[in-house]
């Protein structure tokens, strides 16, 4: 009957094989785990920054409004004279295109 030595020694071989890739992949998947939870983490903060700099485009917006009318309703005609020479500016350029 043949022996089984080199069977058994090679079943040895590819155990301790898994052995190893099981724990490379456990320690990789340990590492992403970090990165992720790192780059959500990062995104929330970037999230929170955009939310921040909306919210102050459009208060300064709201005031930026608030006192181009106000300028308005107190100069009205100086304010038309600025708008058509404004268009009259955009018109020319737009006309050389």
């Amino acid at each position: 009957m043949p022996s089984n030595k080199p069977v058994e020694k090679a079943h040895g071989t590819v155990d301790q094989v898994a052995d190893k890739l099981h724990d490379v992949v456990d320690k990789a998947a340990e590492s992403l785990g970090t990165a992720e939870e790192r780059l959500r983490d990062e995104a929330r903060e970037a999230a929170g920054k955009v939310r921040e700099g909306k919210e102050f485009a459009c208060t300064r917006g709201e005031e930026l409004v608030g006192k181009v009318t106000d300028y308005v309703r107190e100069n009205p005609l100086t304010a038309l004279g600025i708008a058509f020479v404004a268009g009259s500016i955009f018109s020319a350029l737009n006309r050389r295109r």
